[in-house]
């Protein structure tokens, strides 16, 4: 009721303006009035919104830094440090391969015995993304 009233009191002031000194059409003064009208679902709206708002925001720093809330890094940020590590490891394509799904899988690469990394590289090695981009089929020696 109360936005109604605004409004009314808006339009008896506009009106007043008008009759008094009958500005033109693009007058600035009965532009502002005309746009200070108040849209009673926008004004709700944005009420809720910012209730909402609020309510959310108190209930992230509740959860901030629980076990079952979200990590504060990303899987895209692990991936990509991931990646640069296995990028600045000096080693064979096949030892980068492995490193990698060390990385992927959370498995420390360093805590393997030896049999275990020899398996991991035998079953490496049958992976297509050991294999040459360029394929050497049917091309002759000279």
């Amino acid at each position: 009721m109360q936005i109604q009233n605004l409004n009314a009191w808006v339009d008896v002031a506009r009106a007043e303006i008008v009759e008094k000194y009958q500005p033109g059409e693009n007058d600035r003064m009965t532009y502002l009035l005309q746009a200070s009208h108040v849209d009673e679902g926008e004004y709700f709206t944005s009420r809720v919104h910012r209730d909402m708002d609020t309510i959310m925001e108190d209930m992230r720093e509740a959860h901030r830094g629980r076990s079952d809330s979200a990590p504060e890094n990303s899987a895209a940020e692990e991936l990509k440090q991931g990646l640069e590590e296995v990028a600045r490891f000096n080693g064979s394509k096949l030892e980068q391969l492995i490193m990698l799904f060390c990385k992927q899988t959370k498995l420390r690469y360093n805590k393997l015995t030896e049999e275990e990394k020899q398996w991991l590289t035998r079953i490496a090695q049958k992976s297509e993304l050991l294999k040459s981009s360029v394929s050497q089929r049917g091309k002759k020696r000279k």
